[in-house]
């Protein structure tokens, strides 16, 4: 038996087998929709009429709202995922954004859509297709061994990835896996794709013009952040592509569903669609940065029907949100290391520390190293462009 043939065999006593099992037929899914989920967070009638809320925390804990039997609403804090968004203290609005976000909790749903976004598929496309990737998989020790098959169990349940098996009437690459140590303790699981991506044609497409964001953002009054859930995982790969994919654990062999991370690509093509999704609203009231979708206003009126407009977009592209990661109702937002309000723009505090804790220049190399670090923030500090001037000409004159 060659190695290839070996690669993509799955022997039955491995735990590949079990994960195997857990595969709902024709695309289907054990769990229930995440219209039902949704369903389930509906509004729940209550007995008296009087409102109650809790502690004005900054994420908005009380989001969702029971009737009673007057009409009026209660707020209370709950675990839904629309209860992780943030929305400030001092946010006027903040009722007016509840009420939308009531109508709007499916697409908060922590479980990706079984069928993926509503979007065009990811595609391959192979410089040399006779070229066959075909690793061993590596050694891991006992305890990597067994988080690695924690994570393709989840990739496994969440119909990201799939097993192959022997019976499976095509051959699938197997690149090898990379394991990576994350500060919480648990890993990532990568897959090491350099040899795909050496023979893959490339995509053009042009990365969002962040000068042209940030005059768009700057002045505004009202602003909003939403975030993709998983969001490379929400876009469906070419069935023909899929093989493509394969990766090789020391346990089983896979191929991704899904857009995989580390795939060329994909940010430009992830980039593309979003882009798509809102090009009418484009630098209007909307930008996007990849993952990244900012709404902005000048006008409260205004701020909550861009806002209902946007989530019926994620709605109807069955893209899914993470709700801890978005921000609504805010009078200032960061945007690509900038913070941006109706004052114009300024560099956010973490961009600031790094050029701060910068250890000083010893030599003309580093001098310049530093001079190009500091010059974004030249547009921010005049005095900084002086100093720059009075540097560069004081080490010209000096040889």
């Amino acid at each position: 038996m060659d190695r290839c043939t070996f690669v993509n065999s799955v022997r039955s006593e491995t735990p590949a087998a079990n994960l195997e099992t857990q595969k709902c037929h024709k695309g289907e899914t054990s769990s229930s929709s995440p219209e039902v989920s949704a369903a389930n967070q509906q509004t729940q009638k209550c007995h008296n009429g009087e409102t109650s809320s809790s502690s004005p925390e900054t994420s908005a804990a009380n989001l969702e709202t029971k009737k009673c039997h007057n009409g009026e609403t209660t707020t209370h804090d709950q675990t839904s995922q629309t209860s992780q968004i943030v929305i400030p203290n001092d946010c006027h609005m903040r009722d007016k954004i509840v009420n939308v976000l009531n109508e709007y909790q499916d697409v908060f749903d922590e479980n990706l859509h079984p069928q993926g976004a509503d979007l065009p598929l990811f595609h391959i496309k192979l410089i040399d297709d006779n070229k066959i990737i075909c690793h061993p998989p590596r050694n891991l020790k006992p305890n990597r061994r067994i988080a690695v098959q924690k994570q393709m169990e989840m990739l496994m349940e969440q119909h990201i990835a799939r097993v192959v098996n022997s019976e499976d009437n095509h051959i699938s690459f197997a690149s090898p896996i990379v394991v990576v140590d994350k500060p919480d303790g648990t890993i990532r699981l990568c897959v090491d794709y350099r040899e795909l991506n050496d023979n893959t044609i490339t995509m053009e497409f042009p990365l969002p013009d962040i000068k042209r964001m940030l005059q768009c953002l700057s002045g505004k009054k009202f602003f909003g952040k939403f975030d993709s859930r998983n969001g490379y995982y929400q876009i469906m790969l070419a069935p023909e592509d899929i093989y493509k994919t394969g990766f090789i654990t020391p346990d089983t062999q896979a191929e991704f569903l899904r857009l995989p991370f580390g795939v060329k690509n994909g940010p430009p093509f992830y980039q593309m669609v979003m882009q798509s999704i809102f090009a009418d609203m484009l630098y209007k009231n909307v930008v996007v940065y990849f993952d990244d979708v900012i709404i902005f206003a000048d006008t409260e009126q205004e701020y909550l029907a861009v806002l209902r407009e946007v989530l019926s977009r994620f709605r109807t592209k069955r893209l899914r949100l993470k709700a801890k990661k978005c921000t609504l109702g805010a009078q200032e937002i960061e945007a690509v290391g900038y913070i941006v309000s109706a004052q114009g723009r300024r560099m956010s505090e973490e961009r600031v520390k790094v050029v701060r804790d910068l250890p000083a220049p010893t030599d003309v190399s580093q001098l310049r190293s530093f001079l190009g670090k500091v010059n974004v923030f030249q547009r921010f500090h005049s005095s900084l462009f002086r100093s720059h001037s009075t540097i560069e000409s004081s080490h010209q004159e000096g040889g």
